[in-house]
Parts: C-alpha cells; sequence; structure tokens
C-alpha cells in the first residue's frame, strides 16, 4: 500500500513537472502595474511588454492588442522560448486599486479591487512582474500605506505562483520635489523586501529589478511622467536579463 502511494505520489510529481517544462505548453508571464505598464506615453507598439513578445493581451480595455513593430528587438533572443506574456496594466492605477479597491481606474473598473478582477485569472502564471508607484506618488500616498499595499498584493501571490520581481517605480522628472521624494521611498521599501523575502515570504521566489536607477531624464518626453519609447526600452531590457 505504501509502494503504492509512493508510487503515485512520483507520478504526480512527473505529470506536474512535466507540464511546467513541456515545450508544448507556454510559461506565462504575467505584468501587474499601472499606466507605465500598460504602455501610456511609449508611443504605438512600444510598450515594454510588446518589445518583448510583439503581443500583449490588454484585460483592462476589453480587446486583443497585437502589434508586432517592436518585436525584433528580441525575436532572436525569445524565438525558440515558450512563453506567454499577458499584460493586466491598468492606466491611472494605484497599489490601493490593486490590494483594497479600484477608485478612478482607466480600465473602469472600480468598487473592488483589480487584483481579484484582472489578476486571479491568470495565477498561473510562471512569473509575475509587479511596477506600482507613480501615481501613489503623485497622490503622496504614504511610505506606510504603499508599503501595507504591497505586501497585501505579495501575500495574495505567495503560494500561487513561482516567482515574484518587482520593478521600482521609475523617477518623476515633471513632479514635484515631494512626488520624487516619494518615489524614492517607495523603491527603498521595494528593495527591502527584495533583500530579505524570507522574513515575510517564506514560498515564492521574490527579486527587484532597480527600473528607478536605470531611467534617466533623457528617457522621458519634456513635460511628461510616463517614460518615452527610450525607457520602455530600457526596460524591456532589464527583464530580459532579469529573464535569461
Amino acid at each position: 500500500m505504501k509502494r503504492n502511494i509512493i508510487f503515485f505520489i512520483i507520478f504526480i510529481t512527473s505529470v506536474i513537472i512535466g507540464y511546467r517544462c513541456s515545450p508544448f505548453f507556454p510559461q506565462r508571464m504575467l505584468f501587474i502595474g499601472d499606466s507605465i505598464t500598460y504602455g501610456t506615453g511609449s508611443g504605438n507598439g512600444q510598450c515594454f511588454t510588446q518589445i518583448i513578445s510583439g503581443r500583449i493581451y490588454t484585460f483592462c480595455s476589453g480587446y486583443t492588442i497585437e502589434n508586432n513593430s517592436y518585436f525584433s528587438l528580441v525575436k532572436n533572443t525569445l524565438y525558440s522560448v515558450n512563453y506567454e506574456f499577458i499584460n493586466i496594466g491598468c492606466g491611472r492605477s494605484s497599489s490601493s486599486d490593486w490590494s483594497l479597491y479600484a477608485v478612478e481606474v482607466d480600465c473602469a473598473i472600480t468598487e473592488r479591487r483589480l487584483y481579484d478582477i484582472l489578476a486571479v485569472p491568470n495565477l498561473n502564471s510562471m512569473i509575475v512582474y509587479i511596477m506600482l508607484g507613480t501615481e501613489d506618488a503623485i497622490n503622496l500616498v504614504s511610505e506606510e500605506s504603499y508599503r501595507f499595499n504591497i505586501h497585501i498584493l505579495l501575500n495574495e501571490l505567495n503560494e500561487k505562483t513561482f516567482r515574484i520581481v518587482l520593478l521600482t517605480p521609475v523617477q518623476n522628472y515633471s513632479s514635484s520635489v515631494n512626488v520624487q521624494l516619494k518615489l524614492q521611498a517607495y523603491r527603498d521599501i521595494l528593495l527591502e523586501i527584495c533583500d530579505n523575502p524570507a522574513s515575510n515570504f517564506d514560498y515564492t521566489q521574490i527579486s527587484c529589478i532597480d527600473t528607478y536607477s536605470l531611467l534617466t531624464q533623457n528617457d522621458f518626453s519634456n513635460g511628461e511622467k510616463y517614460p518615452n519609447a527610450a525607457g520602455h526600452a530600457k526596460i524591456a531590457n532589464a527583464i530580459l536579463t532579469n529573464l535569461l
């Protein structure tokens, strides 16, 4: 009896591993975020998830965007790699919109948190990328509230995905000093989480990409708070480096 149970466990484990690693089943990558993740400011076909895959699925706006204009940037890198890319970036969304409830976001979803509506249907993802903080900083959300919201989101994702990658919010050269200080504080919070993830999240692998330090003022058009095409290309390259 015990031997049969052991064989059954080994069989089930093999099936799961085979499913995850099989070239016939794509490894899903989920992108959670705000206007930057959605692609605002980058120009048509140039948001960073499109640069990586040449194809994004945008559930916020209710239709599928297919654009291969930047696919050639990474075509040779990911041509033989079986990935599926899901973008649920929602314009003007903050960390509280994702973790608590949504208010006045561009994806026309309110009174329910975006996590339940957009993320839950895609929780079979191998890797989840999260970039939040731009809208929090504009609204001068306290560091304590931002940390609280991020922790809620991470706790929800914990044990539901294999790997989480936090992208620190990018600098905002067009806003006040107070906004810039908030962004820097949010960056420090995320880096602190990544430096010691085991203290709170003992299952999922958590790492950071410091996009705050990566982008410069030249990566933003004059007066814009969102990165331009050059800035999105830098984010894409950082994600590719982290992935591969």
